[in-house]
């Protein structure tokens, strides 16, 4: 199967589904570097920026896009590929900023107030089926 794992923020659990299930926000990564920097919605709205966009969700399925940060395939350069990565996250009312590796790779404003997310839970996901290995250190946690 595809490598991919990724960082919950504001998410919500779900134990009706099963122990550490969790819904919201998500950092993508994945080991073939096709998704990573993506802004993903876990079980939600699913994909809600693409790498280098700028998207403003609205209610509805439409989103509008702002603008670009940079083209997606040249910030496939960005991500060190079975080497250690820095995230930053930053989610400051509805807007979310995601850096990786120095880089800004994604903006989200969620202006969809059914929908969106304003606090919850972390979570550091793994995919159910086989075995594989996804390492993080030096979690810090900052209330903004």
């Amino acid at each position: 199967g595809m490598l991919n794992s990724g960082i919950q923020v504001r998410s919500s659990e779900h134990p009706d589904i099963g122990r550490w299930v969790l819904r919201g926000y998500q950092s993508d990564l994945d080991h073939s570097n096709g998704f990573t920097g993506n802004i993903h919605e876990e079980d939600g709205r699913h994909l809600l920026v693409p790498r280098g966009q700028i998207i403003r969700a609205v209610q509805g399925p439409a989103f509008k896009s702002v603008g670009r940060i940079a083209d997606p395939t040249d910030l496939r350069g960005v991500v060190n590929v079975g080497n250690w990565n820095r995230y930053h996250i930053i989610a400051r009312g509805p807007l979310m900023l995601q850096l990786v590796n120095g880089q800004l790779m994604a903006v989200l404003i969620d202006d969809d107030a059914s929908r969106r997310a304003l606090e919850g839970v972390l979570g550091l996901q793994m995919h159910v089926g086989d075995p594989f290995k996804v390492e993080y250190r030096n979690v810090w946690y900052k209330r903004l």
